[in-house]
Protein backbone atom coordinates (compact mmCIF):
# COMPACT_ATOMS: atom_id res chain seq x y z
CA UNK A 1 0.00 0.00 0.00
CA UNK A 2 1.34 3.52 -0.53
CA UNK A 3 2.33 5.75 2.24
CA UNK A 4 2.84 9.63 1.58
CA UNK A 5 3.68 11.91 3.74
CA UNK A 6 2.34 15.20 3.09
CA UNK A 7 3.48 18.46 5.49
CA UNK A 8 1.32 21.52 4.91
CA UNK A 9 2.65 24.63 6.63
CA UNK A 10 1.35 27.85 6.47
CA UNK A 11 3.21 30.33 8.51
CA UNK A 12 3.03 34.41 8.51
CA UNK A 13 5.21 36.30 10.64
CA UNK A 14 5.21 39.59 10.95
CA UNK A 15 8.80 42.12 11.01
CA UNK A 16 8.01 45.91 11.84
CA UNK A 17 11.05 47.51 9.51
CA UNK A 18 13.34 50.48 11.78
CA UNK A 19 13.23 53.72 10.30
CA UNK A 20 16.12 54.84 11.72
CA UNK A 21 15.38 55.18 15.77
CA UNK A 22 17.49 52.61 17.52
CA UNK A 23 14.45 52.09 20.08
CA UNK A 24 12.21 51.24 17.64
CA UNK A 25 10.65 47.74 18.94
CA UNK A 26 10.61 44.60 17.12
CA UNK A 27 7.54 42.33 17.55
CA UNK A 28 8.07 38.95 18.02
CA UNK A 29 6.39 36.18 16.28
CA UNK A 30 3.92 34.18 17.82
CA UNK A 31 4.85 30.43 18.78
CA UNK A 32 4.24 27.31 16.50
CA UNK A 33 1.53 25.39 16.82
CA UNK A 34 0.97 21.83 15.49
CA UNK A 35 -1.05 18.53 15.19
CA UNK A 36 -0.32 15.29 13.90
CA UNK A 37 -2.99 13.88 11.65
CA UNK A 38 -3.01 10.83 9.50
CA UNK A 39 -6.07 10.22 7.33
CA UNK A 40 -7.35 6.87 6.01
CA UNK A 41 -9.23 6.93 2.92
CA UNK A 42 -12.75 4.65 3.19
CA UNK A 43 -14.55 6.39 0.26
CA UNK A 44 -15.79 3.92 -1.68
CA UNK A 45 -16.33 4.43 -5.22
CA UNK A 46 -17.62 0.83 -6.65
CA UNK A 47 -16.14 -3.02 -6.55
CA UNK A 48 -12.58 -2.58 -7.84
CA UNK A 49 -12.65 1.42 -8.51
CA UNK A 50 -10.23 3.91 -7.92
CA UNK A 51 -10.75 6.32 -4.48
CA UNK A 52 -9.53 9.33 -5.89
CA UNK A 53 -10.85 11.75 -3.23
CA UNK A 54 -8.65 15.20 -1.43
CA UNK A 55 -9.05 16.37 2.06
CA UNK A 56 -8.18 19.97 3.02
CA UNK A 57 -7.78 21.71 6.94
CA UNK A 58 -9.02 25.83 6.61
CA UNK A 59 -7.88 27.48 9.85
CA UNK A 60 -8.06 31.20 10.05
CA UNK A 61 -8.42 31.63 6.46
CA UNK A 62 -5.56 29.03 5.33
CA UNK A 63 -5.66 26.38 2.96
CA UNK A 64 -3.36 23.19 4.16
CA UNK A 65 -3.60 19.53 1.44
CA UNK A 66 -4.05 16.80 4.23
CA UNK A 67 -4.66 14.07 1.77
CA UNK A 68 -3.96 13.87 -2.25
CA UNK A 69 -3.23 11.65 -5.12
CA UNK A 70 -3.26 8.09 -3.66
CA UNK A 71 -6.43 7.13 -5.21
CA UNK A 72 -7.41 3.49 -3.93
CA UNK A 73 -9.66 2.64 -1.21
CA UNK A 74 -7.45 1.97 2.30
CA UNK A 75 -4.72 4.07 1.56
CA UNK A 76 -3.04 6.45 4.14
CA UNK A 77 -1.06 9.28 4.44
CA UNK A 78 0.04 11.60 7.49
CA UNK A 79 0.15 15.55 7.75
CA UNK A 80 1.49 17.59 10.25
CA UNK A 81 -1.04 20.59 10.68
CA UNK A 82 0.57 24.16 11.42
CA UNK A 83 -0.62 26.82 12.94
CA UNK A 84 1.32 30.19 14.35
CA UNK A 85 -1.06 31.59 17.63
CA UNK A 86 -0.22 31.74 21.18
CA UNK A 87 -3.56 29.97 21.93
CA UNK A 88 -2.88 26.29 22.30
CA UNK A 89 -6.49 25.57 21.02
CA UNK A 90 -7.19 25.01 17.52
CA UNK A 91 -9.98 25.43 15.28
CA UNK A 92 -10.19 23.53 12.08
CA UNK A 93 -13.02 22.62 9.02
CA UNK A 94 -12.18 19.82 7.68
CA UNK A 95 -13.50 19.14 4.11
CA UNK A 96 -13.40 16.22 1.53
CA UNK A 97 -13.64 16.67 -1.96
CA UNK A 98 -13.91 14.61 -5.19
CA UNK A 99 -11.16 15.61 -6.85
CA UNK A 100 -12.19 15.39 -10.47
CA UNK A 101 -15.29 17.27 -10.10
CA UNK A 102 -13.74 19.42 -6.60
CA UNK A 103 -17.38 18.80 -4.94
CA UNK A 104 -17.38 18.89 -1.74
CA UNK A 105 -18.76 15.59 -0.14
CA UNK A 106 -18.10 16.76 3.95
CA UNK A 107 -17.01 18.82 6.07
CA UNK A 108 -16.44 18.39 9.93
CA UNK A 109 -15.76 21.40 12.04
CA UNK A 110 -13.73 21.03 15.34
CA UNK A 111 -11.22 22.46 17.77
CA UNK A 112 -7.67 20.39 18.28
CA UNK A 113 -4.64 21.13 20.60
CA UNK A 114 -1.63 21.72 19.58
CA UNK A 115 0.25 18.28 20.04
CA UNK A 116 -2.28 16.43 19.41
CA UNK A 117 -2.50 13.01 17.60
CA UNK A 118 -5.30 12.53 15.47
CA UNK A 119 -7.03 9.46 12.84
CA UNK A 120 -9.27 11.34 10.22
CA UNK A 121 -11.60 8.76 8.55
CA UNK A 122 -12.99 9.69 5.37
CA UNK A 123 -16.50 7.07 5.00
CA UNK A 124 -18.37 7.62 1.91
CA UNK A 125 -20.38 5.16 -0.44
CA UNK A 126 -20.33 6.74 -3.89
CA UNK A 127 -24.05 4.75 -4.88
CA UNK A 128 -26.09 5.87 -1.82
CA UNK A 129 -24.70 9.69 -1.33
CA UNK A 130 -23.36 9.41 1.50
CA UNK A 131 -20.26 10.91 3.03
CA UNK A 132 -18.69 11.75 6.69
CA UNK A 133 -15.60 12.19 8.23
CA UNK A 134 -14.66 11.14 11.42
CA UNK A 135 -11.51 12.74 13.75
CA UNK A 136 -10.89 9.69 16.26
CA UNK A 137 -7.59 10.18 19.11
CA UNK A 138 -4.75 7.78 17.68
CA UNK A 139 -4.51 5.04 20.21
CA UNK A 140 -1.95 4.20 22.89
CA UNK A 141 -0.30 1.62 22.03
CA UNK A 142 -0.99 -1.56 24.73
CA UNK A 143 1.83 -3.82 25.51
CA UNK A 144 1.82 -7.17 24.19
CA UNK A 145 4.19 -10.28 25.05
CA UNK A 146 7.51 -10.58 22.59
CA UNK A 147 5.39 -13.09 20.26
CA UNK A 148 2.55 -10.94 19.79
CA UNK A 149 1.32 -7.51 18.66
CA UNK A 150 -1.51 -5.11 19.07
CA UNK A 151 -4.04 -4.72 15.90
CA UNK A 152 -6.99 -2.10 16.58
CA UNK A 153 -10.22 -2.87 14.62
CA UNK A 154 -13.06 -0.91 12.55
CA UNK A 155 -16.17 -1.99 10.91
CA UNK A 156 -16.49 0.48 7.47
CA UNK A 157 -18.21 -2.45 5.87
CA UNK A 158 -21.53 -0.22 5.58
CA UNK A 159 -20.74 3.78 6.34
CA UNK A 160 -24.42 4.48 6.30
CA UNK A 161 -25.46 1.93 9.16
CA UNK A 162 -24.48 2.86 13.08
CA UNK A 163 -24.47 -1.01 14.31
CA UNK A 164 -22.85 -2.23 17.00
CA UNK A 165 -20.92 -5.71 16.46
CA UNK A 166 -18.80 -8.19 17.93
CA UNK A 167 -15.61 -8.69 16.62
CA UNK A 168 -13.37 -12.42 17.25
CA UNK A 169 -10.26 -12.75 16.17
CA UNK A 170 -7.90 -15.90 17.37
CA UNK A 171 -10.68 -17.12 19.54
CA UNK A 172 -10.38 -13.21 21.30
CA UNK A 173 -13.79 -11.29 21.08
CA UNK A 174 -15.21 -7.20 21.18
CA UNK A 175 -18.25 -7.06 21.80
CA UNK A 176 -20.76 -4.04 21.04
CA UNK A 177 -18.17 -2.05 18.78
CA UNK A 178 -20.06 0.84 17.08
CA UNK A 179 -19.63 0.65 13.38
CA UNK A 180 -17.01 3.23 12.13
CA UNK A 181 -15.50 3.47 15.41
CA UNK A 182 -11.53 1.77 15.99
CA UNK A 183 -11.43 -0.43 19.00
CA UNK A 184 -9.45 -1.66 21.77
CA UNK A 185 -6.48 -2.98 21.67
CA UNK A 186 -6.62 -6.98 20.49
CA UNK A 187 -3.10 -8.96 21.35
CA UNK A 188 -2.74 -11.35 18.36
CA UNK A 189 0.26 -13.19 16.88
CA UNK A 190 3.19 -11.50 15.23
CA UNK A 191 4.17 -11.89 11.47
CA UNK A 192 1.30 -13.69 10.04
CA UNK A 193 1.22 -14.36 6.54
CA UNK A 194 -3.27 -15.19 6.90
CA UNK A 195 -5.49 -14.31 9.60
CA UNK A 196 -9.04 -14.47 10.11
CA UNK A 197 -11.37 -11.89 11.48
CA UNK A 198 -15.20 -12.42 11.99
CA UNK A 199 -17.39 -9.69 12.39
CA UNK A 200 -21.18 -10.66 13.63
CA UNK A 201 -24.25 -8.48 13.55
CA UNK A 202 -27.93 -9.73 14.42
CA UNK A 203 -26.59 -13.36 13.99
CA UNK A 204 -25.06 -12.50 10.60
CA UNK A 205 -21.40 -13.23 9.80
CA UNK A 206 -18.94 -11.66 7.80
CA UNK A 207 -15.14 -12.85 7.62
CA UNK A 208 -11.82 -11.40 6.18
CA UNK A 209 -8.16 -12.49 5.85
CA UNK A 210 -5.62 -9.95 6.99
CA UNK A 211 -1.63 -10.44 8.06
CA UNK A 212 0.40 -9.18 10.83
CA UNK A 213 3.74 -7.33 10.95
CA UNK A 214 5.66 -6.79 14.16
CA UNK A 215 4.00 -2.77 14.75
CA UNK A 216 0.85 -2.23 15.46
CA UNK A 217 -1.76 -1.67 13.14
CA UNK A 218 -5.23 -0.92 12.23
CA UNK A 219 -7.28 -3.82 10.80
CA UNK A 220 -9.95 -2.32 8.68
CA UNK A 221 -13.09 -4.27 7.44
CA UNK A 222 -14.62 -2.58 3.86
CA UNK A 223 -17.08 -3.33 1.94
CA UNK A 224 -17.06 -6.95 -0.45
CA UNK A 225 -15.76 -8.48 2.80
CA UNK A 226 -12.13 -7.77 2.37
CA UNK A 227 -9.73 -6.04 5.17
CA UNK A 228 -7.20 -3.69 5.12
CA UNK A 229 -3.87 -3.16 7.61
CA UNK A 230 -3.03 -0.25 7.87
CA UNK A 231 0.18 1.18 9.94
CA UNK A 232 0.20 3.98 12.61
CA UNK A 233 2.24 6.76 10.36
CA UNK A 234 3.02 9.48 12.75
CA UNK A 235 5.09 9.05 15.92
CA UNK A 236 3.39 8.36 19.18
CA UNK A 237 6.88 9.51 20.73
CA UNK A 238 6.21 12.70 19.10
Amino acid sequence: MKKQTLIAISITTAVLSGCGTDNQPSLTPDPIQAVHVQTVNLVDFGKNQYSDVQLKAYENGKEQLMYSDIIQYGASSSSLLIAQQKSHTIPYTFKLFDTNSQNELAQKKLTLNSGDHKIVFAFGDVDKGYYELSVQNKPNISSASSDEVPIYILDSSDVTKGSQISVTVEGKTIDNLPSKTLSRALNVPKNQQEMTATFTHNGISKTCKFSTKDTPQMVILGPYNRCYGLSFLTSFAD
